[in-house]
């Protein structure tokens, strides 16, 4: 039977998840796939459903709902159906006559409890397709897999309303979040974007950093990005001023046409007053792009053993204004001041060749390459030396403290052994002015 099934991309996926954990009371640690307690046998009766749609509901924290399962002949193509509404009642109609496997009744009524959680969650679509879409990736999301991947590919009927990959895709992202290794995981995911998703997920525990460092290298290449839309928009500037400048600098009848002599005096000084005005502020972005290409052709005729540009086609010339052909034969060699007769405008065509050896090039690079190095050699050099100065410093200060400290002790010392001789002079005198006898004993104890 054919599989019409629809495909939906890993971004619809994650945009339908982030919904349900936004929407849905569960939290992503706590769901787990589902085990299934109906038995094996071939004999079930409604009672035994209702059971089994109970402890379901219970799973998705709808405990306190009351499932009422019943038979029905539902036609050939539908497999189940639930009464649309929020109340507590869970109508559930299974198809009487190919609804009766254990594995397709158990993933029918994983569909059918997943279009009550969503409805009771405010979770709809404007259209029916869009909502059996949400549906099936519910049953994935809240921990039903494992019943839909048997039930949906057990049967000759091609159950679900999503390509088989699109189930697996679903429940690798589940498991990732439920903090599962890739070894975990089933079929290969042929999406190379989220492959390298899942690789990147289980690399490390802390996921903010993680975001940060892959938000970091985005915002790399965006500056780059940013930097060569910002060289376009001087190109494009810089073609305006020269429009501008072409305007006013290339007046009708400011000059006589025999001699060159000046019949508009104020206009040609305008002419000069502008030119020198734009003069005055060069667009670095233009030259940084001319080095490059130079750089380019340099880089080309090395590689192509050219001495000066031979090698390097003639290309036909448009005008830079309005972009048409220029018959270019007779300018040849030159560099010339041009006038398209299409658009009426004034610019210079270089047509010279290419005087300059690539060596020339490479030399000039080399050189400020080289300048540049000496520069951070000598930044490198001036801050070795300050670091060895303050080195120097801090031991001269540390040699001056030591030495204060000496002579603090040292002077110490003194003026204690002058005080012990000091009193010890004292003290004698003090013992000749006894009496004899007590002189001899003070004497003879006291030394």
């Amino acid at each position: 039977m054919e599989d019409n099934r629809t495909y939906i991309s890993p971004r619809g996926i994650l945009e339908r998840f982030q919904l349900f954990e936004e929407k849905i009371p569960l939290k992503s640690n706590e769901i787990t796939d589902y085990v299934s307690s109906l038995y094996k046998c071939k004999d079930f009766t409604e009672d035994d459903i209702n059971a089994e749609a109970f402890r379901m509901l219970q799973h998705v924290g709808m405990g306190h709902y009351r499932p009422k399962c019943v038979w029905r002949d539902l036609g050939d193509r539908t497999m189940g159906c639930i009464v649309p509404s929020t109340d507590c009642n869970v109508e559930i109609s299974l198809n009487a006559k190919s609804c009766t496997t254990r594995k397709v009744i158990l993933a029918t009524l994983a569909h059918e409890i997943c279009h009550k959680l969503l409805l009771v969650n405010g979770i709809e679509y404007d259209d029916t397709p869009q909502n059996e879409y949400a549906t099936d990736l519910c049953t994935i999301y809240v921990g039903f897999a494992q019943l839909i991947f048997a039930g949906y590919e057990s049967s000759d009927l091609i159950l679900g309303y999503l390509k088989h990959y699109v189930y697996t895709q679903a429940y690798n992202i589940v498991l990732a979040v439920r903090g599962k290794d890739r070894s975990a995981m089933i079929d290969p995911d042929w999406d190379l974007y989220l492959s390298e998703a899942l690789e990147e997920w289980d690399k490390g525990k802390d996921k903010r950093r993680l975001i940060e460092e892959l938000f970091s290298q985005l915002s790399q290449d965006i500056a780059l990005f940013h930097r060569n839309v910002n060289y376009l928009q001087h190109v494009v500037e810089a073609k305006q001023r020269v429009q501008k400048l072409n305007e006013l600098c290339f007046i009708d009848g400011a000059f006589s046409s025999i001699g060159g002599g000046v019949k508009k005096p104020i206009s040609v000084f305008r002419m000069i007053y502008e030119i020198t005005l734009e003069k005055s502020e060069p667009d670095e972005s233009l030259v940084k792009v001319n080095e490059s290409l130079a750089e380019i052709i340099a880089a080309y005729i090395t590689q192509n053993k050219g001495s000066n540009g031979e090698t390097l086609h003639q290309a036909d010339v448009y005008c830079p204004m309005c972009g048409a052909k220029i018959d270019h034969a007779w300018s040849q060699g030159k560099t010339v001041l041009y006038f398209c007769s299409k658009c009426k405008y004034n610019f210079l065509l270089n047509r010279q060749p290419w005087n300059q050896s690539a060596e020339c090039h490479i030399l000039n690079k080399r050189q400020r390459d080289n300048e540049r190095k000496i520069n951070d050699l000598k930044l490198s050099h001036q801050r070795e030396v300050e670091r060895l100065n303050e080195i120097h410093q801090q031991q001269v200060s540390d040699a001056r403290a030591q030495g204060r400290a000496q002579a603090r002790n040292t002077s110490s010392a003194t003026k204690y052994l002058e005080g012990v001789n000091d009193g010890r002079a004292e003290m004698k005198a003090k013992i000749e002015k006894c009496p004899a006898w007590l002189k001899f004993f003070l004497k003879k104890y006291l030394r």
